[in-house]
C-alpha cells in the first residue's frame, strides 16, 4: 500500500485501463508507443538489508529519477514493490530503450552512494504496443523475463 502513495505515480490498474486505451488509440493511428519496466532483481536482499524506512525513500528517490528522465505525459506505476513500470507512448523502442538505459545507469550510480556495500541490480524490459495484442499479453511480455 505504501507504494501506491509515492509522489509521482499511478495505481496498477489505472495503469493498465489507461494501458487499454492507448491501445484502442493505437488502432486508428500509425503511433510508436511503449510500456517499460525496470525491476530490481534482488529485492529481497536489498529491502532486508536496508530496513522498511529505506525501502520507502529508496522507492522514491527511483521515482524522482524516472520522473526527471522522461515526459510529464508518461506514466509511472509499481506493479509490485520490486517492478516499476512506465509508459513510453509516441516515441519509437530504440529510443525508448536508450532512455531506459539512461536511466538504469544514473540509478546504478545513485544506489551505489546512497547505500554503500549494497548491491542493486536492475532488469528492464521494453514491450512496444501492438494494436491487435491484448492489455494483458502486453503485461505479461513486459514482464515475463524479469522475476
Amino acid at each position: 500500500k505504501d507504494i501506491e502513495e509515492i509522489i509521482g505515480t499511478i495505481k496498477y490498474d489505472t495503469f493498465k485501463t489507461m494501458l487499454k486505451y492507448e491501445i484502442e488509440r493505437l488502432k486508428q493511428t500509425d503511433g510508436n508507443s511503449n510500456i517499460c519496466a525496470i525491476h530490481i532483481s534482488n529485492p529481497n536482499e536489498i529491502y532486508s538489508s536496508i530496513g522498511s524506512e529505506a525501502q520507502k525513500g529508496m522507492l522514491k528517490d527511483v521515482v524522482r529519477v524516472i520522473r526527471s528522465n522522461i515526459r510529464s505525459a508518461d506514466v509511472i506505476s509499481f506493479q509490485d514493490s520490486a517492478t516499476i513500470i512506465m509508459s513510453m507512448y509516441e516515441i519509437p523502442k530504440k529510443i525508448a530503450k536508450r532512455i531506459l538505459e539512461e536511466i538504469v545507469s544514473i540509478l546504478e550510480r545513485l544506489m551505489k552512494t546512497a547505500f554503500k556495500g549494497v548491491d542493486i541490480k536492475f532488469d528492464t524490459s521494453v514491450v512496444k504496443l501492438d494494436h491487435t495484442v491484448s492489455h494483458e499479453l502486453h503485461m505479461h511480455n513486459l514482464t515475463k523475463d524479469l522475476t
